[in-house]
């Protein structure tokens, strides 16, 4: 079915923008944009026409800038909804892709005229306007660019009701239009205390920022205001402490996520994920903390043995220790429970360190090279793949 085929298009551009977050460049890359391609026009061909399908497919062909494809699919999106909020939002974005921002502007004001009848100016008391049109007027702005009035309408907004606002940018940090992704993601940073934010806010807006591409200066403006928040503070949540350091890892961040774990180990001594994280993110950060990094790994090892990404991980600090035999041992029980894609990897680089070539060739057998390509890893990691 037309909704079949959108979903499908959805998610394959989602991973198709997971793959672009991550420099990914490969054949599944390739796979990903021919599905969105496919999926979402068949969608936006459907019968009968359907608004959501059209108007996701014109911001999809904006998004990969693809403008000369965007033409036929507006004149059947302005015939089917003339003058919907979604319609109006692909005008001004495609006016503004093209760099006709006069037009672009117009857009937006011809919705406050016509559909909000309003009169807008920069005189107008927002005061006394709804949460509804200032939420859709703000999107507008960002999107033409304005940022004065975009300023404007969303001070309005949380003056009115910060939890309207803290829906809103929860909303607009998920949105298919990256422009409106990272408005959403300054606006965040920049009010950050305005918002109120819980701790389940703080996870789940780190968690969005984690998946989903954005730009990286302003993820950096978001790292840089969190680590001070972190300097400053003790007290913080430990749903937020974790959320803090995940999104640190997940940004390379890594001074700042030793930090934040190190705290989280001080305050939950036997918390093996946070023991883990310090003992990979030392060596990664040089292979002289592969001692150090031992003895967290060890404390984890102990509150829960045989798991496969803890022993992973002993047997990656036991190489940088050059205590391969022992590496080895952790190596193998952790690639036969399959629970990290690199411990194939690794226990083949211990064999190879010990001078066990036979053994070595077999376990190279297991190493599946296309997952590996899609994960992170250490650079004597990829030297190790390079050349197998």
């Amino acid at each position: 079915s037309s909704e079949v085929l959108f979903t499908l298009g959805v998610i394959n551009r989602f991973l198709l923008d997971l793959s672009n977050r991550d420099d990914i460049k490969n054949t599944d890359t390739r796979s990903y944009q021919t599905a969105a391609d496919s999926a979402l026009l068949q969608a936006a061909l459907s019968t009968p026409p359907n608004e959501n399908y059209i108007s996701g497919y014109i911001s999809y062909l904006i998004e990969r800038n693809r403008l000369e494809d965007v033409e036929s699919q507006l004149g059947k999106l302005l015939t089917v909804s003339p003058n919907s909020r979604s319609t109006t939002m692909i005008r001004a974005l495609w006016h503004q892709a093209k760099d006709q921002k006069d037009l672009a502007r117009q857009v937006v004001l011809d919705w406050f005229s016509q559909t909000a009848k309003i009169d807008y100016s920069a005189s107008l008391d927002l005061s006394t306007r709804s949460d509804e049109t200032l939420v859709f007027a703000n999107a507008l702005f960002e999107v033409i660019e304005d940022q004065e009035n975009s300023d404007r309408t969303f001070e309005a907004i949380l003056d009115h009701n910060p939890q309207i606002a803290k829906t809103y940018l929860n909303s607009l940090l998920r949105h298919d239009i990256s422009r409106l992704r990272n408005a959403a993601l300054q606006r965040i940073t920049e009010k950050i205390d305005e918002l109120n934010l819980t701790p389940l806010d703080t996870s789940i807006i780190l968690s969005v920022v984690s998946s989903l591409q954005f730009d990286q200066e302003k993820v950096q403006a978001l790292v840089g205001l969190l680590k001070a928040k972190f300097d400053e503070s003790q007290d913080i949540d430990m749903i937020a402490l974790v959320s803090m350091g995940d999104f640190f890892l997940s940004k390379r961040a890594t001074p700042e996520a030793l930090a934040v774990f190190k705290r989280i180990a001080e305050k939950e001594p036997k918390n093996p994920t946070a023991l883990n994280n310090i003992a990979n993110i030392l060596i990664e950060i040089s292979p002289d903390n592969a001692q150090e990094a031992l003895g967290y790994i060890e404390r984890a090892v102990a509150i829960v043995p045989n798991n496969s990404v803890l022993l992973d991980t002993q047997g990656t600090v036991l190489i940088q220790l050059k205590r391969y035999d022992e590496a080895a041992q952790a190596l193998s029980v952790a690639t036969k429970a399959g629970g990290d894609p690199r411990s194939a990897l690794h226990w083949y680089i211990a064999l190879m360190n010990a001078g066990k070539t036979q053994e070595a060739e077999k376990v190279k057998q297991m190493i599946d090279r296309k997952v590996l390509r899609d994960v992170y890893l250490l650079p004597e990691d990829k030297a190790a793949l390079e050349k197998l």
